[in-house]
């Protein structure tokens, strides 16, 4: 997607288009960063979930 934003870019007659480019440091950084993200959206709730006693789930229900 990077990829087809930057020939977007590119395709245009501005003054800037010839000044963008892809950076592999911030790609990968940003690939990291959605990574950890992720993880932390569904590990946070699995271990909310993990330290409520069974018994007082089954009993509220």
């Amino acid at each position: 997607m990077a990829l087809a934003g930057l020939w977007v870019v590119r395709q245009r007659a501005a003054s800037y288009a010839d000044l963008v480019q892809l950076d592999p440091i911030i790609l990968a950084l940003t690939f990291v960063l959605a990574i950890a993200a992720s993880m932390l959206a569904g590990l946070l709730p699995a271990w909310r979930a993990c330290q409520v006693l069974p018994a007082i789930q089954l009993k509220s229900q």
